[in-house]
């Protein structure tokens, strides 16, 4: 989870582009089907850590496994944190999405029958609304996250715990769910048309999907190297260092978040939508603030959520409300005046 400000960044994209053409060519999909995400690097970590202490088909057989060899007792385990967790200030800019030791897969087998690479994300944010209730939410929740591993994957019913289908599992989870609903439609057609953008999506084609289905997992990650594909294909084109560059997050700031919470009623938004009572969202405010650097991961999850909430509060006053935010055109002007967003 975090704050879905990317709408913002490709509005504002969409806005500065529209000045000079009428259509463009996105690269909206290429990391949910190449295998983008830094989640894609720990789900590959995790079916090679497992796969040199034999071989699991369920959640029992993966814990008793890791009974034998914990988790840390072996020299390959530490790799990903080694690689990717050195930043101890901005995980995303380490390029980790999560903490690396494993454990998220560890919690998310327990809870959620399911091995999940962003669960930390996922518990510490419940934990922070739900306090000692999380757990048992989480739980209630299992099937219906299961479903949407295995949705269309009907061979792998009874495989959705084997290490071995992590990465398979987790590019399916993506391509069913996070990508038509967040990247296609809101991210992308949505933000685009706002501007009278029409956008277009060549790696959502149909020869890319049948080139990506017989693929094997090495040319989607290979080692701890991320989108393997498309980057060894680009780098025939462009110099190593552009082909080679680590993702970046797509955001738009947050800017004056104190003035918005008390313009669209923040820290009533959970009980006026109807999710929970207003102690809940000061709580997460306070275990926000809180958070310091010593734990980095959880103080960026908390922190995410939190501005997440300021997002619901602007969603429901305008859109469930229909309260008119009123357009600055004068403050757009002037920033694609200075060069847009750059």
């Amino acid at each position: 989870m975090q704050p879905y400000t990317n709408g913002s960044a490709k509005w504002w994209l969409s806005l500065f582009t529209r000045q000079y053409v009428q259509g463009v060519l996105t690269g909206d999909g290429a990391d949910e089907v190449l295998c983008g995400y830094p989640s894609y690097r720990y789900a590959s970590w995790w079916k090679q850590v497992m796969r040199s202490r034999g071989q699991a088909h369920s959640a029992d057989e993966v814990m008793a496994l890791l009974k034998k060899s914990p988790l840390g007792s072996a020299q390959r385990d530490g790799v990903y944190v080694g690689r990717f967790s050195s930043d101890t200030k901005n995980p995303w800019l380490a390029g980790s999405s999560a903490e690396g030791t494993g454990q998220d897969f560890i919690d998310s087998l327990r809870i959620l029958g399911i091995p999940h690479p962003l669960f930390g994300q996922i518990h510490a944010i419940t934990t922070a609304l739900l306090g000692d209730e999380a757990d048992t939410w989480l739980a209630s929740q299992a099937e219906s996250i299961q479903s949407w591993f295995g949705a269309g994957l009907d061979e792998l019913d009874d495989e959705l715990c084997n290490p071995e289908h992590a990465l398979l599992l987790w590019q399916n989870y993506f391509a069913k769910a996070h990508l038509p609903v967040l990247i296609l439609n809101w991210v992308g057609d949505r933000m685009e048309m706002a501007n009278t953008l029409e956008g277009r999506t060549p790696f959502m084609s149909r020869p890319v999907r049948e080139l990506i289905l017989n693929q094997p997992d090495r040319n989607m990650i290979s080692g701890l190297r991320d989108k393997v594909l498309l980057r060894r294909t680009y780098a025939r084109l462009f110099p190593p260092e552009f082909a080679q560059t680590p993702k970046k997050q797509f955001n738009a700031p947050f800017v004056k978040s104190n003035e918005l919470m008390e313009q669209f009623n923040t820290a009533s938004v959970f009980a006026a939508t109807g999710l929970a009572d207003n102690r809940v969202f000061q709580n997460l405010a306070t275990r926000s603030q809180q958070a310091d650097e010593s734990n980095p991961y959880l103080m960026t999850h908390l922190r995410s959520a939190y501005q997440t909430a300021i997002c619901l509060s602007i969603v429901n006053s305008s859109v469930g409300g229909n309260m008119e935010i009123q357009r600055n055109t004068a403050f757009e002007q002037g920033y694609l005046e200075k060069g847009g967003p750059v």
